[in-house]
């Protein structure tokens, strides 16, 4: 699974931060597929988008985001830093570390 960085200085700056918990979230229902013209929502295929929030301080995390990638259903995994007011979840698994 290739592995994308933002920013790319997360890489070296990330390995050192202790994480504290660990939230595994859904964010709100998406389109399946890109909307067509003159589509009606109401019949458009809906999921949910799991991430992974590792919480490294009361104000920061680091949000692994697995995002299909092509034919073959394969996965990037994008490795964010974040705010932790960015989590926008509606449903949230996890706890604290340690």
């Amino acid at each position: 699974m290739p592995l994308a960085y933002i920013p790319k200085s997360l890489l070296n700056t990330s390995q050192s931060q202790p994480i504290t918990s660990i939230h595994i979230c859904a964010e709100p229902p998406n389109a399946v597929f890109a909307p067509k013209d003159n589509a009606d929502p109401a019949t458009e295929k809906l999921t949910n988008h799991w991430v992974v929030y590792l919480i490294t301080s009361p104000s920061q995390s680091i949000r692994l985001d697995p995002s299909p990638s092509g034919p073959g259903n394969t996965l990037d995994l994008i490795i964010s830093a974040k705010d932790r007011a960015d989590i926008n979840a509606v449903k949230t698994l996890g706890g604290d570390c340690g």
